[in-house]
């Protein structure tokens, strides 16, 4: 009898120490939101949450949402958090847009994030009016666990600055530009 509820108990013990090291072991992108979450769990917490990720100050006028529509999933696991400037589905001006960029860049940077990646044009995006902005700024967070890019698009005629946060193992999805692009003249 003794030995029967010693290797339950060894069981238990066992079972609670693999669920637990599982959890532990998923990597946080941002807030509650890790990586390897589902899509349903993602859009739950987002739901339950609004305020959390829906108004993400970094100071001076400049406030990111988690925009669900933009955020990449594979086989249902959470891959890649995106960020937009907050209520602006239709981008922004120029002005806020390099606001969005540099104010971000000093926010990160003042929380340890270190820059490994940082083109010359990074915040420049009027450089390339007629196609998406080939530049980003590229962090690594401080624990060595996420890489964060910060960059901008071409959107409905504004620009579109985003923060996506990913694992540091997939580095390979924040496609990055090194050289200046030959036709824009600079």
């Amino acid at each position: 009898m003794k030995k029967v509820c010693f290797f339950k108990i060894c069981k238990f013990i066992c079972i609670f120490f693999a669920i637990s090291q599982y959890s532990f072991s998923q990597t946080q992108l941002f807030l509650s939101l890790h990586e390897g979450m589902t899509k349903a769990d993602f859009e739950k917490e987002l739901n339950e949450n609004k305020d959390k990720y829906s108004k993400i100050s970094f100071g001076k006028d400049v406030i990111w949402e988690i925009d669900s529509d933009f955020c990449v999933f594979k086989e249902d696991q959470l891959l890649v958090v995106v960020m937009k400037p907050a209520g602006n589905k239709n981008g922004i001006n120029y002005i806020k847009t390099v606001n969005h960029l540099k104010t971000s860049r000093e926010y990160l940077t003042n929380r340890n994030y270190k820059v490994i990646n940082e083109h010359q044009l990074w915040y420049s995006p009027q450089r390339f009016v007629t196609e998406d902005y080939p530049y980003a700024i590229l962090f690594e967070g401080p624990k060595n666990e996420v890489l964060v890019k910060l960059n901008t698009e071409r959107f409905k005629g504004n620009y579109m600055p985003s923060i996506s946060i990913t694992n540091i193992k997939n580095r390979d999805l924040f496609e990055l530009k090194e050289e200046l692009y030959s036709e824009s003249g600079f």
